[in-house]
């Protein structure tokens, strides 16, 4: 079976670093599971929240971990992702003249 990849699986991978760069772990993270039940993990459940995230960070890891590529945080652009409440206080004209 041939899986597809996009542009989704960029918004995939930036809230998975966005997971761990806030709780120190990735989001499908267990000590020693085998890497057979790692894949199966991140296929079919969704994160556990065993650290306390604010409500708009939870939904920006939420949306962008989505399993769905069509319902994915930004399968429609990136700036849909610029929009999230999450990052209402970046200025990103600043950011991109850097």
């Amino acid at each position: 079976m041939k899986t597809e990849v996009g542009p989704e699986v960029d918004w995939w991978c930036l809230g998975t670093i966005i997971y761990e760069m806030v709780t120190g772990f990735p989001p499908f993270y267990e000590e020693e599971q085998p890497k057979e039940v790692l894949l199966h993990r991140i296929k079919t459940e969704q994160p556990k929240w065993k650290f306390m995230v604010g409500k708009e960070l939870k939904d920006l890891l939420m949306r962008l971990l989505d399993k769905n590529r069509q319902k994915r945080l930004g399968h429609l652009g990136a700036q849909t992702v610029k929009d999230h409440p999450w990052f209402k206080e970046v200025k990103w004209e600043v950011l991109l003249r850097r």
